[in-house]
């Protein structure tokens, strides 16, 4: 996801009324309507641009084929990262921009995880989803985030 495109869905995340465009939602593909036509109310049709048809290829636009990187820490502090070697249940329940509160405990189970380049490879069969989540680290993710991610590109808009 492009960073103006992840600004402009935390601002919807947020407040609606302060992104950048009108969104209509459409079964699992989010279309942003460029243009309406309000003197014809017969023929009620939109304009869509073209970048916005749903593409299979765009990670972006088909949040089912996201690919996630996990950042795991361990009871003593000790911190790896994990990769979706397959489609985890857990992660794709649901669609959100984040799926799992911050916190969330994991179980990694010994004897079935590889490790490729520092990363553990995360299976269905290797991973157990318990749930949970820290409050504080979740307490307005989505404006701290934005306000992160406008800082880090100087974002003026």
């Amino acid at each position: 996801m492009s960073n103006i495109r992840y600004i402009e869905t935390l601002t919807q995340l947020i407040d609606i009324n302060t992104s950048f465009a009108d969104t209509q939602h459409v079964t699992s593909v989010d279309r942003v309507i460029r243009a309406v036509d309000v003197e014809n109310t017969t023929n009620a049709t939109d304009y869509t641009s073209p970048d916005s048809e749903s593409r299979d290829d765009d990670l972006s636009i088909n949040p089912n084929r996201r690919f996630f990187k996990l950042t795991l820490q361990d009871a003593i502090g000790s911190i790896c990262y994990g990769f979706e070697f397959e489609s985890l249940k857990f992660l794709h329940a649901n669609n959100s921009l984040y799926p799992v509160p911050l916190g969330s405990k994991l179980i990694v189970k010994e004897g079935l995880t590889t490790v490729t380049f520092d990363c553990l490879q995360l299976t269905n069969l290797n991973t157990e989803y318990l749930g949970g989540e820290i409050d504080r680290m979740n307490f307005q993710l989505y404006e701290r985030e934005l306000s992160r991610l406008k800082k880090e590109i100087n974002y003026k808009g």
